[in-house]
């Protein structure tokens, strides 16, 4: 069954198929009756129905919000990431449930998750990890739960064309000084903000930067709040010239962390 509903297409031959729920084994039996589980490439769930939805699909799934019918009988409903969860809990064995939709921790607190990565970026992660003194589960949570603040290329041409000190080389690398405030509890560290606070034409002038930075940030050494200071290279090409009347630069952040 293939159909576009509120401008998405749902189609059983493309999506897979990651639960089933019969009232009878026998196929053959006038009263058989089949829910369908499908999880489409970009996560989304949505139910089908071969056999047609019966009343108590239509007053559990809301029927007249985006359940379609074929003239054939045969039905398709989208469900929002919750009310797939509910249907295999009802309608599925544990194993089954925990197969979509990961293990069940029933205490509080972290969830262990499995996610496929990039081999490179598992190297990123590893290293990240290392230099920041957290696990590798801080680094993923805080992306997931952190603020992030970035300067978009225009950001940087903007301050470019008004510093006295050029922030982009003149073969148009840039070095942006990120500034991550990591929350430490009890040995483990959370990253609550992950934000460019400036840039530089220069690596020498963007580590003289955080080497200013870090000391103050060393003065105060005993807060559970620590920042930690990255620098990162990016190219951008200039799209005009360097004003007359630029400012000076000095160690006020751009953004302030």
């Amino acid at each position: 069954m293939n159909k576009i509903i509120k401008g998405k297409r749902y189609d059983t031959e493309k999506a897979e198929m990651v639960g089933e729920w019969e009232n009878t084994w026998d196929r053959r039996d006038l009263g058989y009756y089949a829910e369908e589980l499908y999880r489409k490439r970009t996560g989304e769930f949505f139910l089908y129905f071969p056999r047609g939805a019966r009343q108590d699909s239509y007053e559990r799934y809301g029927c007249l919000d985006g359940l379609w019918a074929e003239s054939t009988g045969r039905a398709l409903r989208p469900l929002t990431y919750e009310q797939a969860r509910e249907w295999a809990e009802r309608q599925l064995d544990a194993d089954a449930y925990e197969s979509i939709f990961g293990d069940v921790c029933e205490e509080a607190g972290n969830v262990p998750v499995t996610l496929s990565i990039p081999a490179h970026l598992r190297v990123d992660l590893e290293r990240r990890a290392s230099r920041l003194g957290v696990s590798q589960s801080c680094i993923v949570a805080g992306l997931l739960d952190t603020k992030v603040k970035e300067l978009s290329d225009d950001d940087i041409l903007e301050l470019d064309a008004r510093r006295k000190a050029p922030c982009i080389s003149d073969a148009g690398c840039c070095y942006v000084v990120t500034c991550l405030q990591i929350q430490m509890d009890e040995g483990e560290g959370r990253i609550m903000s992950m934000i460019d606070v400036n840039a530089f034409a220069e690596p020498g002038e963007a580590c003289e930067y955080i080497s200013k930075r870090s000391l103050d940030a060393y003065a105060d050494a005993d807060s559970c709040i620590k920042h930690v200071y990255t620098v990162s290279s990016r190219w951008i090409e200039r799209r005009e010239s360097r004003r007359d009347d630029a400012i000076p630069v000095d160690d006020t952040p751009i953004i302030t962390a």
